[in-house]
C-alpha cells in the first residue's frame, strides 16, 4: 500500500554476479555514503545515472564501492548520526527528479 503500485512502473534488473559493471556502462555511478563525498544537491543529475545505497550497519560492499569514482552525502545537523537508508534514498530521489523536471 506504501508504494501505491509505483515499482510496477519502473524498470528492474536483476544482473547476474560479474554483470554489474558492464549493467553501468553510459552512466554516471556514485555511491551515497553517510561518511562523505560531496553534497547530493551539488551534483548534476540530469545525465544517466546508477545510485548505489548500501545497508544502513554495514554500507555497500567494498566490490559494490569500487564501482563509484565518486561519493555523495546529505549534509545533516552535527547531532544527527545519519539517516535511514529508505529515506536517505528518497531525499536523493527527490532531488534527481527535481532536477530532471527542472531540465
Amino acid at each position: 500500500r506504501a508504494a501505491m503500485g509505483a515499482h510496477l512502473h519502473l524498470s528492474m534488473r536483476w544482473p547476474k554476479p560479474g554483470d554489474l559493471q558492464a549493467d553501468l556502462a553510459g552512466c554516471d555511478v556514485w555511491l551515497a555514503d553517510a561518511q562523505g563525498g560531496i553534497p547530493y544537491t551539488m551534483v548534476d543529475w540530469t545525465p544517466p545515472v546508477a545510485l548505489i545505497v548500501g545497508g544502513e550497519a554495514a554500507g555497500a560492499t567494498t566490490k559494490t564501492r569500487a564501482l563509484a569514482p565518486a561519493a555523495v552525502f546529505i549534509p545533516m545537523a552535527p547531532v544527527v548520526e545519519s539517516l535511514n537508508v529508505a529515506v536517505a534514498t528518497a531525499v536523493i530521489l527527490f532531488e534527481i527528479a527535481r532536477q530532471r523536471q527542472a531540465a
